[in-house]
């Protein structure tokens, strides 16, 4: 399970995970990135409920979990 968080002031993204978690991030990165050249462009969403996990690793003063992130790709021009 992968953990995203970002600092306070939202300027640093703080990723946790282990090193299959973090294998199995780059196929979905992969897999977006040939959809988007079949389509010309692919979006996708990762949530808390499938995919990242609601669980603070990081400082609780100083970060606070990303609960949905939405990747954008389009094809190569």
């Amino acid at each position: 399970m992968i953990t995203l968080e970002k600092d306070k002031g939202a300027e640093e993204i703080f990723i946790h995970a282990s090193s299959d978690d973090l294998r199995e991030f780059a196929k979905s990165l992969w897999a977006l990135s040939e959809k988007a050249d079949i389509k010309g462009s692919h979006k996708t969403q990762l949530t808390t409920k499938d995919g990242l996990n609601a669980t603070l690793r990081g400082e609780p003063r100083k970060h606070s979990v990303i609960k949905k992130l939405s990747i954008i790709c389009t094809a190569d021009s």
